[in-house]
């Protein structure tokens, strides 16, 4: 049996089973002729049994912006996905706030996505997403996320906040993180280094540093006052017994 059997009927399923949170409906691009049958016949739906528990979903374009509109009533926090989130994921997102919260957020972004400022960059817009297209491979199974709405995201992004294009891949990295959906450990720091072009190669050619082999134990478990002393011991090395002069026994 092939998967587009298995889904049920849009027409002849009850409408009480009606599961519009069926990845199958997407994966198969087989979604129209349910919401087009919610909008006519049920367009305030409710679902009492799904992968995500209950859920009620809205099809119609007016009753969607009368409950977008309506944080008091309809509020987007804590979450806006259908699904309850874990303990594991306590993060806030902007587009999951209700005023006035998400106003002084949407103030801070408001003047480089203002629609001038997007017509602006129309050409810009356009040229990115025909080089995306037109570089994707063909034949062969590839993820639309990375190559398309991550690739595209990042370089809008980058643009309009004046961010390191070159550099732009940082968005996404520190964006996971912020969303509990990063690396399981990372350290955050802040520091400036102004080495001219090759000093740092020289000087350690010049044995000016100590360098010993990476550790995750001594970056993410020490406390920070401990990690200079554990590296130098990996190096039977202890700070007491250095001394600043140099000299000949």
């Amino acid at each position: 049996m092939n998967q587009a059997a298995k889904l049920p009927h849009p027409l002849t399923t009850p409408l009480e089973q009606i599961d519009v949170s069926d990845p199958r409906l997407y994966e198969q691009d087989a979604w129209r002729p349910y919401f087009a049958r919610l909008r006519e016949e049920e367009p305030v739906h409710y679902l009492a049994d799904s992968a995500f528990g209950p859920f009620w979903s809205i099809t119609r374009f007016e009753d969607i912006v009368a409950v977008d509109s309506n944080h008091k009533d309809f509020s987007s926090e804590p979450t806006i996905i259908i699904g309850d989130l874990t303990e594991d994921m306590p993060f806030e997102m902007f587009i999951a706030m209700d005023p006035p919260k998400h106003d002084v957020q949407r103030r801070a972004v408001q003047p480089v996505v203002a629609p001038q400022n997007l017509a602006d960059m129309e050409g810009l817009i356009r040229s990115r997403v025909v080089d995306i297209l037109d570089n994707l491979p063909v034949g062969e199974t590839f993820d639309w996320v990375e190559r398309v709405s991550v690739n595209l995201t990042t370089q809008m992004l980058a643009t309009l906040f004046d961010f390191p294009f070159e550099e732009r891949h940082k968005l996404t990295y520190w964006s996971d993180i912020a969303a509990g959906s990063g690396p399981e450990k990372y350290v955050v720091a802040l520091g400036y280094a102004g080495w001219g072009e090759g000093q740092l190669e020289d000087e350690m050619l010049a044995n000016a540093w100590l360098s010993v082999t990476a550790d995750t134990d001594i970056v993410f478990d020490l406390p920070v006052p401990n990690r200079f002393d554990e590296a130098l011991g990996r190096l039977g090395i202890r700070l007491d017994m250095l001394h600043s002069e140099a000299g000949h026994a």
